[in-house]
């Protein structure tokens, strides 16, 4: 059975894509050639110390760094800002970090409310919905630009997906 995929995204944190550079240069353009087209990159803060800290991480490479890496193997980087009462709550803190990756060549940026166990927006731990709305409002008309919601989520679990996770086990119902 041979499957036809649109477009073929890469879902990473970009540890080892800013870690290393042997593995930059020999697989992001041979997944490039195998029909790969974009890396989803969850992005916390512009700070490599606050990303570190987040991952759980030594150290975390510059931001620069990994988009650069990413644009020579000829891929889009599309950016996934984790908004979080404890990071990006609010307006401000979202032009910011908004404003200084597109300064950067992201191509493409979208922002999700952090989520709990049960997977749905998470009460506590998210930017109240106030906030998320002031954003979405700033973005308006910018389509390189999107604040995510329950309406998108609900489109993204139904989306198919194949997922390689740490372990090296492949699921293809990861989020359905």
């Amino acid at each position: 059975m041979e499957v036809h995929f649109r477009k073929i995204k890469l879902y990473t944190n970009a540890i080892r894509i800013g870690k290393s550079l042997k593995f930059s240069k020999n697989y992001l353009p041979l997944w490039q050639s195998k029909g790969l087209t974009d890396i989803y990159w969850t992005v916390y803060s512009i700070s490599p110390e606050k990303n570190a800290q987040i991952f759980r991480i030594k150290s975390y490479t510059s931001l620069e760094l990994i988009i650069n890496r990413i644009h020579e193997a000829d891929l889009k980087v599309r950016a996934n800002i984790v908004l979080s009462k404890n990071n990006i709550c609010n307006l401000e803190k979202f032009k910011e970090i908004v404003t200084w990756l597109k300064n950067y060549g992201v191509d493409n940026i979208a922002a999700w409310p952090v989520r709990n166990e049960k997977d749905d927006y998470d009460i506590y731990n998210a930017p109240s919905m106030f906030e998320i709305q002031k954003m979405r409002e700033w973005v308006e008309g910018d389509e390189a630009i999107m604040v995510q919601t329950e309406e998108h989520h609900k489109l993204y679990q139904n989306r198919i997906k194949l997922g390689l996770f740490p372990d090296e086990k492949l699921s293809s119902s990861w989020c359905n």
